[in-house]
């Protein structure tokens, strides 16, 4: 019994030491995207200034703005206490995006994409 409790344990401790280890190829790295030709990220900003920023960039960059914001809402609602929000972009021969990432643990665990051409 000691030992089933003790190899628990250590399997708890090292889960909880690679959290930040855990990223993937769905799930990448922050410093992975950094990495990436192309990519710009910005931040962390704060979730509370996401809408306010996006509709800023939206403006700017000529598009429409107004209306309810369904992939916003789903987005804040998955943001946890710890987590960054990150503003990127992302650009290459023919094509641009841009958009927010939800860090968590080192890992982009979720992307909300703006503009795209």
């Amino acid at each position: 019994m000691k030992i089933l409790v003790r190899s628990i344990a250590l399997t708890f401790f090292a889960m909880a030491t690679n959290l930040a280890c855990a990223c993937n190829e769905i799930e990448p790295s922050l410093e992975d995207l950094y990495a990436k030709d192309g990519v710009k990220i910005i931040g962390p900003i704060l979730a509370s200034e996401i809408e306010e920023d996006m509709i800023k960039r939206q403006k700017k960059l000529g598009l429409a703005v107004g209306g309810e914001n369904e992939s916003l809402k789903e987005f804040k609602e998955k943001i946890e206490f710890g987590d960054k929000v990150y503003y990127f972009e992302e650009s290459g021969v023919g094509y641009y995006l841009d958009g927010y990432i939800l860090e968590r643990g080192g890992c982009a665990v979720e992307f909300l994409p703006g503009a795209v051409s």
